[in-house]
């Protein structure tokens, strides 16, 4: 992550940053850890034929996670921590907003996707602007305290997401998202308004990144798939299993090479 000019904040504007980091490392994890008790309930309205197509939504948005890290450090030095955690964020919204209209899984399935790719990118650099407001000697205590928000959302997510099925929806848990996501991405830009940072233009490995695209997601495809579609005797399973055979030592060759 870029080096950021040093000015931190100081008394309520430090309190106030440090929750609205938090708060926004739990919503996105929230995300992953609630959805599992919404899975029976968003697979049966979105038309799901088989029970694991509702799973679908779930491991790809993981891996979506996953993809978000590399392109957080390569926009980050381009843009700035603080402007591209405020870009993800309202692109969190939007993606929300997706996912909590979509009426077929296969227009929500991209859409938890876009949900994972821009929460991804929020993980690394909210922990840089959290550490980047703690003095060396409380970096301990700034990571212990980050720890804790990291943990609380698995803690509180089944049952909370059970509680929003039952009463409010399932697609409630999409709706309550954008407001915190807007209230995140707006607070957290005024406070850090016009802080510098150092711009640096990095190469983005394209191939690279490809290549792992195609690994992962032809990885997952096949344990998503795999039960309900019989996998090898599945042509468009031996046809993922081919293409993440040949991927795979391509992209160890490329990235040590």
């Amino acid at each position: 992550m870029p080096v950021m000019f040093p000015r931190r904040l100081r008394g309520w504007r430090f309190v106030l940053l440090n929750l609205m980091l938090g708060l926004g490392h739990m919503v996105v994890l929230f995300n992953a850890g609630s959805y599992v008790a919404l899975l029976p309930h968003a697979a049966s309205d979105l038309g799901g034929v088989l029970p694991s197509f509702g799973t679908w939504a779930q491991t790809d948005f993981m891996v979506a996670l996953a993809l978000g890290f590399p392109i957080a450090r390569w926009l980050a030095f381009r843009v700035g921590n603080y402007r591209l955690f405020v870009a993800a964020f309202v692109a969190y919204a939007g993606a929300s907003y997706l996912c909590a209209t979509s009426q077929s899984l296969w227009l929500f399935l991209p859409a938890r996707v876009c949900l994972g790719v821009a929460g991804g990118i929020t993980l690394p650099l909210g922990q840089a602007l959290w550490l980047n407001e703690y003095p060396d000697r409380n970096k301990s205590l700034g990571l212990g305290l980050w720890g804790l928000f990291t943990l609380m959302p698995f803690t509180i997510g089944l049952p909370v997401g059970g509680w929003i099925a039952d009463e409010l929806g399932w697609r409630h848990l999409f709706y309550l998202n954008i407001p915190f996501a807007l209230a995140i991405a707006g607070i957290t830009g005024a406070l850090l308004y016009g802080r510098g940072f150092e711009r640096r233009r990095i190469r983005f490995d394209l191939v690279g990144f490809m290549l792992l695209v195609l690994v992962l997601g032809g990885i997952q495809t096949l344990l998503n798939m795999g039960n309900d579609f019989d996998w090898l005797d599945s042509p468009f399973l031996r046809g993922v299993l081919v293409v993440v055979l040949v991927a795979l030592p391509c992209l160890v060759v490329w990235e040590l090479g």
